[in-house]
């Protein structure tokens, strides 16, 4: 198969077996991205270990066909076991064959294979949506299908929808809270509000949140709060590099107190013979 043979070229020569690939689809007539989906289509019934190899790299080389394609994506969720999607989607890098983070979904192209996959069978859609969940797709990509899904005839959509829906909802309140709690307690002498959020567990969750796509609203909407927690972010840093600074001169001190205090033990009394004698 020529997809196989593209795959396991040296990195110095994959664009010239993507060209070549190419280049006979052209001379077949057939859409590049059709024939892939045939490749993989027969790879899946000769070697379903192999198909599982061939999707990052397909994802990866034909991005933009790929991507775009509701039938790869039909093909994937009709064809993919347990163990195959929490290796394409990273969630156990330890027996994970595949290094790179895998990207099935783009803006412009999703909401058509949303549409598609309403018809698919119950399993393939729950393997769809798992691949979407795992990617972390914005709610905002797919506001504008939600009035058309119909209850029962769509009911596997709509609760994957609700569970996407519920998870924004969840972060809303939580980052109302944390804002509530900033505006009321940060001005407060104690500086306990400062103490607690800068806090290494919260630290990370919104450093987390500042680069995922899926939350990019509410960071506009709790701007002075992601602002506020990135100044204690650089303020915990400047602090702890002034600790590390400062610990070998304390260490320098503690050591000549104790030389000092030694050397004044050690030192020998001295003996002076009286007159009378």
């Amino acid at each position: 198969m020529l997809l196989f043979f593209t795959s396991s070229n040296r990195r110095d020569q994959n664009d010239t077996a993507i060209t070549a690939y190419t280049d006979l689809c052209r001379m077949l007539d057939i859409p590049p991205i059709q024939q892939i989906v045939s490749d993989l289509e027969q790879c899946h019934l000769d070697d379903f270990v192999l198909f599982a190899h061939l999707i990052p790299y397909v994802y990866e080389k034909f991005a933009t066909e790929a991507m775009g394609s509701a039938e790869l994506m039909k093909l994937l969720a009709h064809s993919l076991d347990g163990r195959q999607i929490a290796d394409l989607i990273g969630n156990f890098p330890l027996i994970s064959k595949f290094c790179n983070f895998v990207q099935f979904f783009r803006k412009d192209s999703f909401l058509p294979i949303v549409s598609a996959s309403l018809t698919w069978e119950t399993t393939a859609q729950f393997i769809f949506w798992q691949l979407v969940h795992a990617e972390g797709v914005p709610i905002d990509w797919i506001l504008q299908i939600i009035p058309k899904l119909q209850y029962p005839k769509h009911s596997e959509a709509i609760a994957q929808v609700y569970i996407m829906l519920q998870r924004y909802v969840c972060l809303d309140q939580l980052f109302a809270h944390l804002d509530k709690f900033r505006q009321s307690c940060l001005s407060k002498d104690s500086h306990v509000a400062e103490a607690f959020l800068a806090r290494p567990v919260l630290q990370e969750a919104f450093t987390t949140a500042r680069a995922a796509e899926k939350v990019s609203s509410l960071r506009i909407r709790y701007s002075e709060l992601f602002a506020v927690m990135e100044i204690l972010s650089d303020d915990s840093t400047q602090s702890a590099r002034s600790l590390r600074r400062s610990k070998p001169l304390k260490k320098i001190t503690d050591f000549s107190d104790d030389e000092s205090r030694t050397v004044k033990r050690k030192r020998p009394k001295l003996i002076v013979e009286s007159d009378s004698d």
